[in-house]
C-alpha cells in the first residue's frame, strides 16, 4: 500500500458545527438584549442564527436566499417574524414569490 500524505487544511476556512445550545431558539427579551449590544455586523448574524431554522420548516430549497431577503428588514421587524410563526409564513410566501416573479423575467419591488 502506498504512503499516503496527510491532508491539510485551512483551519481559517473551517468552521465547525454550532453546539446543540446554539442551535436552539432565546426567549426574545434575551435577543433583544444581546443585539442591544451587539455591533450590527454581529446583529445581522444573531438574528440570522435564529431565523435560519425557522424558514427551513417552510422552505427548505431556497432557506438562505429568504432568509438573506427577510434580513434586510427593519430589526424589529425580524423579531416580530421570529416570535410570530404567522406572519413568518406571510412573509416566506412573499418572498418566495418575489423570487418566482424575478426569476421570471418580472421587475418586482422589494418586499417589506
Amino acid at each position: 500500500m502506498a504512503p499516503t500524505m496527510p491532508l491539510l487544511l485551512d483551519s481559517s476556512s473551517v468552521r465547525p458545527g454550532l453546539p446543540d445550545a446554539a442551535r436552539k431558539p432565546i426567549p426574545i427579551s434575551t435577543l433583544a438584549s444581546a443585539l442591544a449590544s451587539a455591533p450590527p455586523e454581529q446583529q445581522r448574524m444573531m438574528l440570522g442564527e435564529q431565523l435560519y431554522p425557522l424558514v427551513e420548516k417552510i422552505e427548505q430549497d431556497q432557506v438562505g436566499k429568504v432568509t438573506g431577503m427577510l434580513l434586510e428588514m427593519d430589526q424589529t421587524e425580524v423579531l416580530h417574524l421570529i416570535e410570530s410563526p404567522d406572519a413568518l409564513l406571510k412573509k416566506v410566501g412573499e418572498a418566495m414569490e418575489v423570487l418566482r416573479l424575478a426569476h421570471d423575467g418580472n421587475v418586482v419591488d422589494q418586499i417589506g
